[in-house]
């Protein structure tokens, strides 16, 4: 019969970082272990920001303090705690907060009425969106007024800001009719 891993025991597991396979504890008071043979699944959140500017609607973006992809442009957002049992929507209000100053509600709730609100809009997953190993994303977006609007970056965040690249531009052309 196969060796059952008692609470307490200590226990050698060599991990490959290709394969990442995980030997959890499903629960402290029942003392059960389980090697999963599927990988490690990060998750995530991301918040796309947008503001109405003089010149029009942006999308606010912060620049990444730190590797991986360390200087680029990024949207707000970082990984679930899961320890702390971080429900996504928390998850997207907490790094709004930490990255960019700005705090949020979920749209429908009490206070979305005069607060910046957030509201889900798609989950995406990819093997090749972070080095770190597989990630699923859930995507808010924000919606925040100019009188909410503080731009102090924080966290992991260097920079908050609108990049040219990132204005909204009109889809319609004064040549098309």
């Amino acid at each position: 019969a196969p060796h059952e891993p008692q609470v307490g025991e200590t226990i050698a597991l060599h991990v490959d970082a290709r394969d990442r396979r995980a030997l959890v504890a499903s629960s402290a008071q029942h003392g059960s272990f389980f090697l999963y043979r599927y990988k490690q699944t990060a998750l995530a959140v991301d918040v796309v920001i947008f503001h109405e500017a003089e010149s029009g609607p942006e999308v606010l973006l912060i620049r990444r303090k730190f590797d991986p992809f360390q200087g680029s442009w990024a949207f707000c957002g970082g990984f679930v705690d899961l320890e702390l049992d971080e429900t996504p929507e928390d998850a997207a209000i907490r790094e709004l907060k930490e990255e960019t100053n700005v705090d949020a509600v979920l749209a429908g709730t009490e206070g979305a009425a005069n607060a910046p609100v957030i509201e889900q809009v798609i989950t995406k997953g990819n093997a090749q969106r972070d080095p770190r190993g597989y990630t699923v994303s859930i995507v808010f977006v924000a919606k925040v007024p100019s009188r909410e609007l503080r731009q102090r970056a924080g966290d992991d965040a260097a920079e908050v800001r609108a990049p040219r690249e990132s204005r909204l531009l009109p889809t319609r052309s004064a040549s098309r009719s």
